[in-house]
C-alpha cells in the first residue's frame, strides 16, 4: 500500500505488532515532548538572534530590494549564472523567481561559447532545471573525434563536479549524459581526499546524493557556512539567507507542533492507538515537497493526508477483519454518514474522523477552490 511507501517497514503480524508497539509508543511521547517544548533556536547563530520577528521581516524586505538589483549589475552570463546558482544554492531562489526567469530566458537565447566546463555545465543545468531545452551537445566541445573527453579536464574539480550535477538531469536515452555522470564521478572519487574545503565537502555531498536530488533546504544549511568563506561573497546575499532560513524555521516549526497537536488529539482516541505514530514523518514529506512560505496551508493539508494514508492503511493491515475490511472500504466509497451503520464502533468512529478532516480541509479552502477537496477525496478512495 501506499502508506509503506512513505514510511519505514513494520511489522504487519500482530504478533510482532505487539512488540513494535512498546517502542512507538515510547517513541510517540520523546517526539511530542520536544516539538510542543521547543523553542525557535537559531541554528545559524546569527548576530542578532534576540531581535523581533517584525524587525527581522522588514530587514529581510529591505534586503530583497537590494539583491534584486544585482541582476542588473551582472554584465556578462557568467556572472549571471553565478548568481542565479548562489540564490538557489542558499535557498533564497523563490523570492526572485520573475527575475530569474527573465534571466535565464535571455540566456538562452544568447549564444554561449565559452570553453570552461563549469560554466557550461552550469548553463546546461540551470536552464534544464527552469524547463527549457538544452541538448547534451553542449559538452561536445570537451570531447575528442572519438566522443570521449578531454585528459585535460579530468584535473578540473569544479567543472567535473558541475558537469556530475548537470547529467543527473539527463532524460530518457541521453546516454551521453549517463555517460558523462560515470567520467565524472570516476575523477572526482580519485581526487577527493586532496581537495580543499568548501569544494572537498561539496564533491563528497554530491556523490553520495548529487545536487539534482538534494532537499534545498539540507543544502542550503551546508552552504550557507561555506558561502561566507569565500572572498568574493555577498554579504547581503549572506545576511538575507540566514534571516531567511530562521523565518521559515520559526513558520515551520509552529506548524509541527500545531500538526503534532492535531495528530494527538486524533492518536488518544482508545480505539487507534494501534497505528504506527510518524506526525514527524509525514510533516518532513509534505516540507520536502514545497518548503516555502506562501505553501503553508498546502503543508499542513498534505502533511495530514499523508497520516490519515498511514491511519487507514494500519487498520486494513493491523486491525480489522477481512469481513470488516470489506465492510469499511464499501462505506469509504459510499462517503455518507448514514452508511455507518454497517461498520463496528471502532471503525465507526474512525469513518467519521475521516469524513470530519476531508471537511476540514474544505472549510480550509476559499470558496473557488473548494471542489479540489472533492478530487482528493476520490483520490483516498481509490487507495
Amino acid at each position: 500500500m501506499l502508506a509503506r511507501a512513505l514510511c519505514p517497514p513494520y511489522a504487519t503480524m500482530r504478533g510482532g505488532w505487539k512488540c513494535c508497539s512498546r517502542l512507538v509508543l515510547v517513541g510517540q511521547f520523546v517526539w511530542l515532548q520536544l516539538v510542543m517544548a521547543a523553542s525557535c533556536t537559531d541554528p545559524l547563530q546569527h548576530p542578532a538572534p534576540a531581535k523581533s520577528e517584525e524587525w527581522v521581516t522588514e530587514r529581510v524586505n529591505q534586503l530583497k530590494e537590494k539583491i534584486s538589483g544585482l541582476f542588473e549589475a551582472c554584465t556578462t552570463i557568467a556572472e549571471q549564472l553565478k548568481l542565479v546558482d548562489t540564490l538557489q544554492h542558499l535557498s533564497i531562489d523563490h523570492h526572485f523567481d520573475k527575475q530569474i526567469l527573465a534571466t535565464l530566458s535571455r540566456i538562452h537565447g544568447t549564444e554561449f561559447n565559452s570553453s570552461c566546463l563549469h560554466e557550461v555545465a552550469l548553463r546546461f543545468r540551470l536552464l534544464r532545471q527552469q524547463g527549457f531545452c538544452v541538448s547534451p551537445d553542449e559538452f561536445n566541445r570537451f570531447k575528442d573525434e572519438n566522443r570521449n573527453f578531454h585528459l585535460d579536464i579530468t584535473n578540473d574539480a569544479r567543472g567535473l563536479l558541475s558537469l556530475y550535477n548537470a547529467a543527473y538531469l539527463f532524460t530518457h536515452g541521453e546516454a551521453e549524459l549517463e555517460e558523462a555522470i560515470l567520467f565524472a564521478r570516476e575523477h572526482l572519487e580519485s581526487m577527493r581526499n586532496n581537495l580543499e574545503h568548501p569544494l572537498a565537502q561539496q564533491v563528497n555531498r554530491a556523490l553520495h546524493l548529487p545536487l539534482p536530488r538534494t532537499l534545498r533546504r539540507v543544502e542550503a544549511l551546508h552552504y550557507i557556512s561555506e558561502y561566507k568563506g569565500e572572498p568574493t561573497h555577498n554579504s547581503s546575499l549572506l545576511e538575507f539567507a540566514k534571516l531567511d532560513f530562521n523565518l521559515l524555521q520559526r513558520l515551520h516549526l509552529k506548524e509541527l507542533k500545531a500538526l503534532s497537536r492535531w495528530w494527538k488529539d486524533l492518536y488518544n482516541e482508545e480505539v487507534l492507538t494501534y497505528s504506527r505514530d510518524r506526525v514527524v514523518e509525514c510533516y518532513l514529506w509534505s516540507y520536502t515537497a514545497y518548503y516555502e512560505k506562501e505553501y503553508s496551508r498546502a503543508r499542513m493539508i498534505l502533511a495530514k493526508l499523508i497520516a490519515v494514508i498511514i491511519l487507514t492503511d494500519d487498520t486494513y493491515d493491523v486491525r480489522a477483519t477481512l469481513e470488516e475490511c470489506r465492510k469499511f472500504n464499501e462505506v469509504i466509497q459510499r462517503w455518507d454518514e448514514s452508511a455507518t451503520s454497517l461498520l463496528t464502533d471502532y471503525l465507526k468512529k474512525l469513518y467519521l474522523k475521516l469524513m470530519n478532516i476531508f471537511k476540514e480541509f474544505e472549510d480550509d479552502l476559499k470558496p473557488k477552490e473548494k471542489y479540489r477537496v472533492a478530487f482528493s477525496r476520490k483520490a483516498f478512495q481509490a487507495l
